[in-house]
């Protein structure tokens, strides 16, 4: 940055760097937040530059590192015993 005339179009910049990270970089949808909340506090607390439009940026992708008994659990496919208190997972 040269200037403060280098902020103008900061949306966009910022929407397109953030539709990177998520698209070219792979990053998870935290790392993605960060990057945005750090960038947007810069140009509004440190530039002092007003938004004008809303970032609309590609969003990550949440990452599926579950196996496949958690993620039929946590979908609601289970049923629970009455006797043992143990749960069966009915695949359907």
């Amino acid at each position: 940055m040269k200037s403060r005339d280098d902020l103008i179009g900061g949306e966009a910049k910022i929407e397109q760097f953030l539709t990177h990270l998520a698209v070219d970089g792979k990053v998870a949808p935290s790392t993605q937040n960060q990057a945005m909340n750090a960038l947007v506090f810069l140009y509004k607390k440190v530039f002092q530059y007003p938004f004008d439009q809303k970032i609309d940026a590609v969003r990550a992708k949440e990452k599926n590192n579950r196996s496949a008994a958690m993620r039929l659990f946590l979908r609601g496919n289970y049923s629970e015993k009455k006797r043992s208190g143990d749960f069966q997972v009915s695949v359907m």
